[in-house]
């Protein structure tokens, strides 16, 4: 991942990371065992932290973080069903329901300073709205 970022910093492009470690059954790597003190889910969002963390430096190191955009979100709310190996939300229900719980996930944005077009963020609450934000931003 880095690599790539490193090797693409002078043209524009498009890099997707679809993180497995949350999904049944959760796992992590073995530097990331018993780090959290919070249990097999802890370890594995410690990971996730790191490795985002990661890809964030590749950028700043790069030059490319000032107009880049770099988007954190899952695809969708929590399997509850798995209990502590699922994470939490306040909503109601969960993954694989209609509720909130399955469809609202938290999403982060970086830079702060970056500007989504006005359209996409007056949809705020269009559920399939994160489907759309390639084709929104390219």
């Amino acid at each position: 991942m880095v690599d790539f970022i490193h090797r693409k910093k002078g043209e524009p492009f498009f890099f997707y990371v679809p993180h497995p470690q949350p999904h049944v059954p959760p796992f992590f790597s073995d530097d990331f065992k018993g780090k959290s003190g919070k249990g097999l889910y802890g370890d594995v969002m410690m990971e996730l932290d790191w490795s985002v963390g990661q890809i964030n430096q590749a950028m700043k190191d790069s030059g490319v973080d000032d107009n880049t955009i770099l988007v954190f979100s899952p695809d969708n709310g929590p399997w509850t069903s798995y209990s502590h190996h699922a994470g939490v939300t306040p909503f109601r229900e969960a993954k694989g329901t209609s509720f909130d719980g399955g469809v609202r996930s938290a999403c982060i944005a970086l830079p702060v300073a970056c500007q989504l077009p006005a359209s996409y963020l007056q949809a705020k609450k269009d559920l399939g709205r994160l489907l759309k934000l390639r084709a929104t931003l390219l």
